[in-house]
């Protein structure tokens, strides 16, 4: 099996962030703008979400001052493990995903949201961070355990 470089999960990122924001632009500038591919189950539908994650509420400031303390939080712990692809695509996903919610919150006191997924409204960060919770359960419980 090839192994992906480091550097190709971060452009992979990058990219991701960057439509992501391209999304949210468009959402937020055009909130009438609606399209069903199966309606009203799958779509594009504009959602101004003031909570945090599965729509926790949670004051904006609160999210913002939450977010890097995380993030740190995150790259401390994993930090001893940089060279698993693993947990670098998890730690880049988390952050990519993360900054573009809390670039919302900063600006809007709000995350943007667009994709309609059954009875919720999601984001590409948002998928991008579930990703890489996912890759990183995916690590912890792959892992042998550790002996004392």
């Amino acid at each position: 099996m090839k192994r992906f470089h480091p550097f190709f999960i971060f452009i992979l990122g990058g990219v991701l962030f960057l439509a992501d924001r391209g999304l949210k632009y468009f959402a937020f500038s055009h909130p009438q703008v609606t399209s069903y591919l199966w309606k009203p189950w799958l779509g594009w539908e504009y959602f101004e979400n003031p909570g945090v994650a599965f729509g926790i509420p949670l004051p904006w400031f609160t999210a913002c001052i939450y977010t890097p303390i995380i993030l740190l939080f995150l790259f401390s712990y994993y930090s001893k493990r940089k060279n698993n692809i693993f947990i670098v695509a998890a730690l880049v996903f988390i952050t990519f995903g993360a900054v573009s919610n809390l670039i919302d919150r900063i600006q809007y006191h709000i995350t943007i949201d667009y994709l309609r997924i059954f009875t919720t409204i999601i984001n590409v960060s948002d998928l991008m961070i579930v990703f890489g919770v996912l890759l990183l359960l995916y690590k912890e419980l792959k892992a042998p355990p550790a002996h004392p």
